[in-house]
């Protein structure tokens, strides 16, 4: 009789057993595994670590149909699946939400139960991907959001709940994206935004509900957007501003609520940019300001409160640029200075602020540079003076501030530089001196 009472005993367990759920994380790579979870576990309702789904077989999700809750994290990755239909029970996750590289993937509807996700939320690589619906119940997510190469996602509506983000935000390379409006709740954000590669994006609008942003603002190749409305709002960055490879945008004004940007500030290869104003408030920059390769631009009067610079200043390939006048307001300069190839350019008035570059002064292939103007108050040089390649320039007076250069002097190829007055005053080079094929200059 004791026998069969431990016999039965051993029957109920077993059977309680198989009607609960597993311990731990699950890993469910075909179709067969997802049935075969059902007919395992048909009462299951929770997991209790990790689930990972993925195979290219699996096309269904109906053997987790039971499931409400998930304690870790939820991945769906690499499957033939084109719709998360059996997940539609899941109301609570406890990590991170994948899906990531799941080409016939058009929506996530079956995900509306979920209503904050605690870990990052990231949505990759999906090709028929249309829309987001399904997470807009979603109100907050502990870690960053990351949007990426999902080619037929037009908008990010199904975002429409969002009101924080824990991480950064990250859009990248979707590329029938067309507006962010979808995220037009988001009021918080706890570290960098990057919006890159998103072709069809016309402005950012979607973003007004943010004041700041705790880490850096990096705005790159999205070739149709033109300007950057919808970050009206902004008043504090944290780090660095990028700004670069955006052709078709010709303004900045969104950003005039910045005072100052505690890292560098990079503008460059934005071949519409025509004016820098919207930075006109910006006082100081933490690190350096690089201006680089932006053929539409003609002057700098955008930046015309700007008064320190806590790195070096580089103008590069500006080739419409004709005046440095909105700088006349910096009078500190943490590194070197260096201005090359603007084709345009003929003085360097608007620099009359500084009377001490600590790094090297490099002035190189400037075509219509006729003097250096504007280096007039300029008395202290940290490093070497190069003037070269500047075919109209006839004049270095401007430099006779100047008493001694601690590296090396060289001047060539300046082919209308007819004296070098303007260096009578140094007495010492640090290094070598370097004069050749200034075509007039007087021996």
């Amino acid at each position: 009789m004791k026998k069969q009472l431990l016999l039965l005993a051993l029957w109920v367990l077993t059977l309680t057993a198989r009607a609960q759920c597993p311990v731990g994380n699950v890993t469910l790579t075909s179709q067969a595994q997802v049935d075969a979870f059902a007919t395992t576990y048909p009462t299951c309702t929770a997991i209790s670590g990790n689930l990972f789904i993925s195979g290219a077989t699996t096309v269904n999700l109906d053997g987790l149909s039971g499931l409400t809750s998930i304690s870790g994290n939820l991945s769906i990755q690499s499957s033939s699946l084109t719709s998360l239909a059996g997940l539609s029970s899941l109301t609570s996750l406890g990590g991170n939400l994948s899906i990531s590289s799941n080409g016939t993937l058009a929506n996530l509807n079956a995900l509306s139960g979920l209503t904050s996700i605690p870990g990052f939320l990231l949505i990759q690589n999906n090709a028929a991907l249309t829309s987001l619906n399904g997470l807009h119940n979603v109100t907050s997510l502990g870690g960053y959001l990351y949007i990426s190469s999902n080619g037929a996602l037009t908008t990010l509506n199904g975002l429409s709940g969002l009101t924080s983000i824990g991480g950064e935000l990250t859009i990248s390379s979707n590329g029938s994206l067309t507006s962010l409006t979808g995220l037009a709740n988001l009021t918080s954000l706890g570290e960098n935004l990057l919006i890159g590669s998103n072709g069809a994006l016309t402005t950012l609008d979607g973003l007004s509900g943010l004041t700041s942003i705790p880490g850096y603002l990096l705005l790159q190749n999205n070739n149709s957007l033109t300007s950057l409305s919808g970050l009206n709002n902004l008043t504090s960055l944290g780090d660095y501003l990028f700004i670069g490879g955006n052709g078709a945008l010709t303004s900045v004004e969104a950003l005039s609520g910045l005072t100052s940007i505690p890292g560098y500030l990079l503008l460059q290869n934005n071949s519409s940019l025509t004016s820098l104003n919207g930075l006109h408030n910006v006082t100081s920059l933490g690190d350096y300001l690089y201006i680089g390769s932006n053929g539409a631009l003609t002057t700098l009067n955008g930046l015309s409160s700007l008064t320190s610079i806590g790195g070096y200043l580089l103008l590069q390939s500006n080739t419409s640029l004709t005046s440095l006048v909105g700088l006349s307001n910096l009078t500190s300069l943490g590194d070197y200075l260096s201005i090359g190839s603007n084709g345009a350019l003929t003085t360097l008035d608007g620099l009359s602020g500084l009377t001490s570059i600590p790094g090297y002064l490099l002035l190189q292939s400037n075509s219509s540079l006729t003097s250096l103007s504007g280096l007039n108050n300029l008395t202290s040089l940290g490093d070497y003076l190069f003037i070269g390649g500047n075919g109209a320039l006839t004049s270095v007076e401007a430099l006779s501030g100047l008493t001694s250069i601690p590296g090396y002097l060289y001047i060539q190829s300046n082919g209308s530089l007819t004296s070098l007055n303007g260096l009578h005053n140094v007495a010492s080079l640090g290094r070598y001196l370097y004069i050749d094929n200034n075509g007039v200059l007087a021996p």
